[in-house]
């Protein structure tokens, strides 16, 4: 008698239905198709079915069409087998009371062996094709995971019939850029701004076209970081009004410090270039900005002044100098690979 309850005891503790995570570790893939019932501790949902009331895990795996069928859409077969066999063999798991662990199928072994070795040959090949789409599109080496996570993040989000329909170009790509992710890096910055002293720097340029544009960028501490200043690129405003010191000025005083008093208290300094319109003595972007804000701090750009510098003095160097720096330049600038190497040499430097 003794034995007989033993027995039960044993069999209910390996069917009993308590929720046991140790079953994710082996694909936590699977933690984006299951979780636990929030209240009840008997049931689980299936995410990918909207089951939310579901007491047999091994059943719903083995015998749900919907399930099956969205598992052989996402290629997860093989997952979903080993994932029931784990079941079966696991223990104190979401396995109905009745279960018997002598139940545990066998005649499927050969086929999920040869499964699971076209599952490795699979997996081989797929590290091979993404190996290949980064070193073509010359992409550093250091984007393989991100890659790879972000495809896995785009199978679990959408369907494959949406990703095979989808088709974006350039125009589509720039126009979310500007109008949808920029304007939330900007806010992003703004919201710094505002908790940071900062400068900004200024530099007006035309196109081929004879348009005329103004590059800001702006300069400051982050809330996490406050030992090493970040500069980033604020906005770039078209100048169709003239670039005039008092177009620059009105620019930077509506579009850039919007007359918020919080921006405004923090504003710093203005580094230029020597244009006329910039430093001018009396109607410089700078002069102008002074008047209002008179504890700022406007310099030239150093950048600039090097670049003048240079563009004068090697005019004197030997031509075969000129060249080998040309080249080392190309050599560079012709590949991610070759300028992410050559930041790693600078950085141990």
């Amino acid at each position: 008698m003794k034995s007989r309850q033993s027995s039960q005891s044993s069999m209910k503790t390996k069917g009993s239905k308590v929720w046991n995570d140790s079953l994710l570790k082996l694909h936590p893939i699977m933690k984006d198709i299951i979780k636990q019932h929030p209240s009840l501790n008997e049931n689980y949902i299936c995410i990918i079915c909207s089951s939310g009331q579901l007491k047999n895990m091994l059943s719903h795996f083995e015998e749900s069409k919907s399930h099956k069928k969205y598992m052989e859409q996402e290629g997860m077969l093989v997952i979903n087998k080993e994932f029931v066999n784990a079941i079966k063999t696991g223990g104190n798991v979401l396995v109905s009371k009745t279960f018997s662990n002598s139940k545990i199928a066998t005649e499927d072994s050969p086929n999920l062996e040869n499964e699971r070795a076209q599952h490795n040959i699979e997996q081989k090949e797929l590290k091979m094709d993404i190996s290949q789409f980064i070193v073509v599109q010359r992409f550093p080496y250091t984007l393989s995971a991100p890659l790879l996570n972000f495809v896995k993040k785009l199978l679990s989000k959408y369907s494959i019939g949406s990703l095979l329909d989808c088709s974006i170009s350039r125009t589509t790509v720039s126009y979310i850029a500007k109008h949808c992710i920029g304007e939330v890096f900007k806010e992003d910055i703004y919201s710094e701004l505002k908790c940071s002293p900062f400068s900004l720097s200024l530099d007006e340029t035309s196109d081929k076209y004879g348009s005329s544009f103004l590059a800001i960028c702006s300069k400051f501490l982050q809330k996490d970081n406050f030992l090493e200043p970040q500069t980033k690129l604020l906005c770039i405003l078209p100048m169709d009004e003239g670039k005039t010191g008092k177009m620059l000025y009105k620019a930077i005083k509506n579009k850039v410090l919007k007359n918020d008093a919080a921006l405004e208290k923090n504003f710093v300094g203005i580094v230029s270039d020597q244009a006329a319109s910039m430093i001018g003595p009396y109607k410089g972007v700078a002069k102008r900005l002074k008047n209002d804000f008179p504890y700022i701090v406007a310099t030239n750009d150093l950048s600039h002044i090097y670049h003048l510098i240079t563009k004068h003095s090697v005019k004197f160097y030997p031509s075969q100098t000129l060249q080998i720096i040309k080249d080392l330049s190309n050599h560079f600038a012709k590949s991610c690979q070759r300028r992410a190497k050559f930041r790693s040499v600078q950085k141990k430097k």
